[in-house]
């Protein structure tokens, strides 16, 4: 839980609306969260304790309880330019609850005696023992003895598989003709007719 002082933080739940006076700019004091012209108008407004405006969040004290509000874009621009040396002009400003996404965090619960029944807290349901033991040897891990013999039938069934369709295949032939092997008909060509031209067709008949 968030801490101030000692004192609990917590998020309001209702707006407040201040109206801040010119008095509040002329009195209030510059880069001081507890005494700028916001917070004097807030007192005064509210009735609190104490107050604390910053950039993005307004703390006001109820007590022995600090109220955190979201500090609007409005008030924050007034804030800025004030404590850089600029005026602040007087006007109606709404401060609203924090929003859902910046609230504080719950408090934190003791820890008590677990419920009965499933503790998977995933919202995932176990199965009981009986029906995990139904399942087989292929729930437990993938390096079982079950699955490595499974795995050795699969193979020697695509093995049995292979050589049946080679058997029934058709035999191929045990001479095949191939135009290397033919023997070649042209004849040999001499010097002489390479000069002079064939005595003869090249081509025996």
């Amino acid at each position: 839980m968030r801490m101030i002082d000692e004192k609990p933080v917590v998020d309001a739940e209702k707006p407040v609306v201040i109206h801040i006076t010119e008095t509040d700019c002329e009195r209030g004091s510059k880069k001081d969260p507890t005494s700028c012209a916001a917070a004097l108008a807030l007192k005064r407004v509210t009735g609190c304790d104490e107050s604390r405006v910053h950039i993005a969040c307004t703390y006001l004290r109820f007590g022995n309880k600090w109220m955190r509000y979201a500090t609007p874009p409005s008030l924050r621009a007034e804030i800025i330019s004030f404590d850089r040396g600029g005026g602040f002009y007087p006007g109606d400003f709404r401060l609203h609850p924090m929003p859902t996404a910046n609230r504080l965090k719950p408090v934190n619960r003791k820890p008590g005696p677990r419920p009965k029944g499933n503790s998977n807290t995933f919202g995932v349901q176990e199965k009981p023992e009986a029906a995990r033991s139904q399942v087989g040897p292929r729930a437990g891990s993938y390096g079982s003895d079950a699955l490595a013999a499974e795995s050795q039938r699969e193979r020697a069934g695509e093995r049995e598989t292979m050589k049946t369709q080679r058997q029934d295949a058709p035999s191929a032939a045990k001479r095949v003709l191939c135009h290397e092997h033919c023997r070649s008909k042209r004849r040999c060509v001499t010097v002489r007719e390479m000069k002079d031209g064939p005595s003869r067709s090249a081509i025996r008949c």
